[in-house]
């Protein structure tokens, strides 16, 4: 129906667009040359070389991270499905759009200003939920925390761990992120 967020084809549509985007990516590195080192740590996510640009575009991110908390309720109510949801008032196609367009910009900035970070966004909410439950707002802000301190560890690992050179901080996140995730998704399934 019109005006439906289906979250089939947001996810088919997520494909489509990391496949096209890898591809120009792919372009983008046979065209670099002498640039291609910095691209390769973008690719591969990095705090390396970066500076008070930076932190200007992270300062960006700032209020959209209120968004998600201001929406806190309505996301506890979705826990118990979308049919249950409009019964009890959310407006769900409002909710999800608004969050949906929220994340975007929230990735896109972290994106523009370390590179493609694999695996915290998607295990630290986890891990976040098993420590304080199901609420919302408490996942939100747990979440925030954790993340953080995720990244300064992983960032002082990638710094020490071929010292004098640097590896990409998202090399770390993902070999300790990917074997993480599968285990929360299989421990998950067992309950």
């Amino acid at each position: 129906r019109r005006g439906h967020l289906n979250i089939y084809v947001l996810l088919l549509a997520g494909v489509t667009l990391s496949q096209l985007l890898s591809a120009v990516i792919s372009v983008l590195m046979v065209k670099a040359g002498e640039d291609l080192h910095a691209l390769l740590y973008w690719i591969m996510g990095s705090f390396s070389a970066r500076g008070w640009l930076e932190v200007e575009i992270a300062l960006f991110a700032l209020p959209l991270l209120a968004v998600p908390l201001f929406f806190a309720r309505e996301l506890d109510i979705l826990l118990q499905g979308e049919q249950r949801a409009l019964e009890l008032g959310v407006d769900v196609e409002r909710v999800k759009k608004i969050l949906l367009v929220t994340a975007a910009a929230l990735t896109a900035v972290a994106v523009s200003v370390s590179g493609i970070i694999g695996f915290v966004g998607l295990v630290i909410p986890h891990l976040a939920r098993l420590v304080v439950g199901p609420r919302h707002r408490k996942v939100l802000a747990l979440s925030l925390v954790l993340g953080a301190a995720i990244m300064g560890l992983s960032d002082l690992a990638a710094r020490v761990a071929v010292a004098p050179s640097e590896l990409p901080v998202g090399i770390v996140t993902t070999f300790f992120g990917a074997p993480l995730f599968v285990y929360l998704l299989r421990s998950r399934r067992r309950l």
